[in-house]
């Protein structure tokens, strides 16, 4: 025979947290594990314009070509826009030479971040960079001290694209593009 422990029970109450916590954390590493799929597809999709381009001489008339052909083929998909496949390719072109390491951690952030971070920045590998060593209070790299004229902390979200959330671990995953 069973004893049924009432809901009100300190022992069943940290059950259920324990297990709404474990349901939150399995949604969490979903979420970005579908998000660095995502971002590994529109980085190899933006290397193979940029290839072709190069490669074949193809001109911008492509991407419209292959927009309207993705939509074809893939009509319950969204993102595959003239603009987004523009994206795709400014975002390889972007992160192409950066370190592996910035590589890594883009693949982290959500698209929407990634646009808003290439879109406001020319030097953005080389600010990225910058920024994390002075978030995690290690050696700043070289050609850092541009950043100190701006109005912007590398450690608040207000008035900067530049905004990596990490936990007291890090567990970006090594992607290596």
């Amino acid at each position: 025979m069973s004893i049924i422990t009432p809901p009100s029970s300190t022992r069943y109450q940290d059950f259920l947290r324990d297990i709404k916590t474990q349901v939150a954390q399995s949604r969490l590493g979903a979420a970005r594990a579908v998000n660095r799929s995502l971002i590994g597809l529109y980085w190899a999709l933006g290397r193979m314009i940029v290839e072709r381009q190069e490669e074949l001489g193809w001109g911008s008339a492509v991407v419209d070509q292959l927009s309207a052909d993705l939509r074809n083929e893939f009509p319950d998909m969204s993102g595959f826009s003239p603009r987004n496949l523009w994206y795709f390719k400014r975002f390889y072109e972007t992160y192409s030479a950066a370190p592996l390491i910035l590589q890594q951690l883009v693949a982290e952030l959500p698209w929407g971040q990634n646009i808003l971070n290439f879109s406001a920045n020319k030097r953005l590998p080389e600010d990225f960079m910058c920024q994390l060593t002075a978030a995690d209070k290690t050696e700043v790299v070289a050609n850092c001290d541009h950043l100190a004229k701006l109005k912007y902390s590398p450690n608040t979200k207000r008035n900067t694209p530049f905004v990596l959330r990490r936990g007291k671990k890090n567990d970006a995953s090594p992607l290596g593009f």
